[in-house]
């Protein structure tokens, strides 16, 4: 079924999300019914969700925003997926859309707000220009919410001390 999926992720997009889900639950433990003492092991839902990530982040055509909607409902974001996000947000033809990814998952992950704030503050002093302000632009219509403003002010603060 992977090779059937991958032929056209964009117009079966429902049946990657639904195999995602299913790498979740098996990942999670939710069928082992006859071993509970079985150890969660979530290598192969990584896989398959930076494997679709990386499908779509090859794709020129982003409009549909399945890239952002997949990272936006996946059950779990892992590190390997995060650097799929973070390659993504440094393509200067992408930025927009990756930082919006961004701030998205910051108001929707809360157990991971911390580490998906660092992500987008890192990126106000990239080297690229596009990146900078797009990641500049969010952060400002972060700030205006009172939650935000002293993670954002520290960082800046640290910034400053490196310069």
């Amino acid at each position: 079924y992977e090779e059937y999926i991958f032929a056209d992720v964009r117009k079966r997009h429902d049946l990657a999300f639904a195999w995602l889900y299913q790498e979740y639950v098996y990942a999670n433990g939710y069928l082992s019914i006859l071993d509970p003492n079985k150890k969660k092991d979530f290598t192969k839902y990584d896989d398959t969700l930076c494997r679709l990530l990386e499908y779509l982040q090859e794709k020129p055509d982003q409009r549909d925003g399945l890239f952002s909607r997949l990272l936006t409902s996946a059950p779990l974001i892992t590190d390997n997926a995060l650097l799929v996000l973070k390659r993504y947000c440094q393509d200067e033809t992408r930025s927009y859309l990756g930082m919006n990814t961004l701030r998205d998952l910051i108001f929707r992950r809360m157990n991971m707000r911390e580490k998906f704030l660092d992500i987008l503050l890192d990126f106000t002093h990239n080297e690229n220009i596009s990146v900078r302000n797009n990641a500049i632009r969010i952060a400002k219509s972060l700030h205006d919410k009172e939650e935000f403003k002293q993670p954002i002010e520290r960082h800046a603060l640290q910034f400053l001390k490196h310069l």
